[in-house]
């Protein structure tokens, strides 16, 4: 790729790529190439810089020293922090906006600890970039951290996922969101739904939502259209969590599987976590001739990709409660042209319908999922192979990180 003529600098701020800890490093490691390209300069800031870290590019420049300066201050006494929260002028923002907020302590308390990460941040900034020039300022989560680097100098702009989107996930309030989103340049939701969501809550400031998908990178390219064996394999991809409600998905296998006991199935779940117990139960339960399990734990991802080119896939099948964007899990799948099933949350809805899989309810029973496994199963042959290439063409066109992360790279490059 070569170098695009930019004579502007990108100070990229993450949680904690390269560093791995948060749950970044899949899509920025594919980002970073991107960035490199229309910018003159990228320098990383993580907020935690310990540990292991992955790889990244030489040209990169790391610079650690928010995460020192914040390490040094969280000595600080927590009434000092939360006195040192006192902003008054924020104070009168957040008041005439959300004068409902100052009847709950916890909320208040919240406030006044978003307004001392903003008051670090702001003070960092300052000492390490003030005088810099032809600087665009790019926040990974639109966080307090976001709020602290917002000035007159630069250009800010921020990626907005779902955790840092959402209202309703941290008991309806985000401190300063309205300021935030009027002194920031542009945000950039990794799904529409992200965007309806923020147009809808703050319509002043709609001219500023852009849509920007982060999507997958599948360097395999291989998807089998025509079915070697007989049978039906479904897959699901996930923590083993409530939300997630993969207990459920099992329960609506093994409804399909007893209405067709002449049917050989396999159900294979990539991912651990608290819920196995349950699942394990559920598996115990499970006398079905017809019907073989495996819940292969965690698993890296490169194997899970690996397991896509080498296998025919049936159909996947997500049943999340909520989703902030458009899962991951499911665009993998999709870049391997196997069809879906899919909650009607979220960001699902952008990544399946009819012609590639089936939506299900927000809130589905068992029979509904068995339902939907059987909608696709019961397809001719004919029509699953056009499934499959509508399933691919969707991650082709809309997911495919290469055309997202140069589409973005260049826009930002832009202001």
């Amino acid at each position: 790729m070569l170098k695009n003529n930019s004579n502007k600098t990108l100070i990229l701020f993450t949680q904690s790529f390269p560093y791995i800890k948060a749950a970044e490093q899949t899509f920025l490691i594919n980002e970073i190439p991107y960035l490199l390209h229309y910018f003159s300069k990228v320098i990383i800031v993580p907020e935690f810089a310990e540990g292991e870290k992955i790889t990244v590019s030489e040209d990169v420049i790391l610079d650690k020293s928010l995460f020192y300066y914040i390490k040094h201050k969280e000595k600080q006494n927590k009434i000092i922090k939360l006195l040192l929260g006192l902003h008054f002028g924020l104070l009168i923002n957040e008041l005439k906006n959300r004068p409902d907020i100052f009847l709950s302590p916890r909320k208040i308390k919240r406030f006044l600890s978003a307004v001392y990460k903003i008051r670090l941040v702001k003070e960092w900034f300052n000492k390490h970039y003030k005088e810099s020039e032809n600087i665009i300022v790019y926040t990974y989560w639109f966080t307090s951290t976001t709020v602290g680097l917002l000035n007159e100098r630069n250009k800010t702009v921020t990626r907005a996922h779902g955790t840092d989107l959402y209202e309703e996930r941290h008991n309806n309030y985000i401190p300063l969101r309205n300021y935030a989103l009027s002194k920031i340049d542009r945000v950039f939701c990794v799904s529409q739904a992200g965007v309806a969501y923020l147009t809808q809550n703050y319509p002043e400031y709609k001219e500023k939502y852009s849509l920007a998908r982060i999507g997958v990178n599948n360097k395999i390219r291989n998807f089998q259209n025509k079915k070697k064996c007989g049978g039906l394999r479904i897959v699901s991809c996930s923590g083993l969590i409530p939300l997630k409600r993969v207990d459920l998905i099992l329960k609506g296998i093994i409804e399909f599987a007893r209405r067709n006991n002449d049917v050989k199935i396999e159900y294979i779940h990539f991912g651990d976590g608290q819920e196995m117990g349950k699942i394990k139960r559920l598996i115990n339960s499970n006398n079905l001739s017809n019907l073989n399990l495996d819940f292969k734990g965690n698993t890296s991802n490169s194997m899970i990709l690996n397991y896509y080119a080498d296998n025919y896939v049936d159909v996947f099948i997500n049943a999340s409660t909520t989703e902030g964007g458009c899962p991951v899990s499911i665009q993998e799948a999709q870049s391997f042209g196997i069809p879906f099933i899919g909650t009607n949350v979220g960001g699902i809805p952008e990544i399946i319908d009819k012609k590639n899989g089936v939506i299900i309810s927000e809130n589905p029973s068992a029979k509904e999922v068995a339902d939907a496994i059987n909608e696709i199963y019961s397809l001719g042959n004919e029509e699953k192979i056009l499934m499959r290439e509508n399933s691919y063409s969707n991650w082709q066109n809309r997911f495919n990180s290469e055309l997202n992360f140069k589409a973005f790279a260049e826009e930002i490059s832009k202001l």
